[in-house]
């Protein structure tokens, strides 16, 4: 996912995935510019990376869900300015 600024430039772009299927089902904002994504995963975690035109290659993750079953279930909100809280 990602979020332009109003002229078309890039302001971040946020990724999530583990090393294993990771399905994403549901995409929603809400009237404050928050986007909820849920889903399932079968890696042991799930990454939540932040990454700007600044920090394009930034590999550590602002948040990591881990999976205690075969396969996991999750719902993440991502803010307006970018940043990921389960």
């Amino acid at each position: 996912m990602g979020k332009l600024s109003p002229d078309g430039s890039w302001e971040y772009a946020c990724q999530f995935g583990g090393s294993s299927f990771d399905q994403p089902i549901s995409l929603i904002s809400d009237c404050h510019g928050n986007v909820y994504v849920s889903g399932y995963f079968d890696s042991n975690q799930l990454n939540f990376y932040f990454r700007t035109t600044d920090n394009i290659s930034n590999n550590i993750p602002q948040l990591t869900i881990k999976n205690y079953r075969i396969e996991d279930g999750f719902v993440a909100k991502l803010s307006p300015d970018g940043s990921w809280n389960q």
